[in-house]
């Protein structure tokens, strides 16, 4: 004979549904603390100025260029590098942007002679079958 499980508070069961109804009370997310020196800079003018004349000559920085450039600016080479990455990224965007321009106008200019030699064609085989119905009623007279 098999014996039947009463329900108590103390069972598995009981203690599974309390478990599952028990939520944590609602944490917001730790920011990083950031102390008032760290706080989000920007660059300068000239610092901005001296970045795009280097990024025109070479896009990707060697380590000791990286330095050099971050001793000559006053900033950390980290910040050389992020703003490396970010000149690239959008660069690479404004690239795929002139390139996309430049499909687009090539693709209008094909479709527009497309549709004229379509008009030609069509008028050629208009008069195709002029001649050849000319040719028939001439030839059977």
């Amino acid at each position: 004979m098999v014996k039947q499980r009463e329900s108590s508070p103390e069972a598995p069961d009981a203690k599974s549904e309390t478990l599952a109804c028990y939520q944590p009370p609602h944490q917001p997310p730790k920011k990083k603390k950031t102390s008032s020196n760290k706080s989000k800079r920007r660059f300068s003018d000239e610092q901005i100025r001296l970045l795009e004349s280097i990024f025109e000559s070479e896009t990707k920085l060697e380590p000791r260029k990286k330095m050099q450039v971050a001793r000559e600016l006053g900033l950390q080479p980290r910040q050389v590098a992020i703003w490396f990455q970010n000149k690239r990224a959008r660069w690479k965007s404004k690239q795929i942007e002139k390139d996309y321009k430049m499909l687009k106008a090539n693709y209008d200019s094909l479709a527009s002679s497309f549709e004229s030699l379509q008009d030609e064609r069509q008028t050629l085989l208009l008069q195709v079958t002029s001649v050849h119905q000319f040719y028939i009623i001439t030839s059977s007279l």
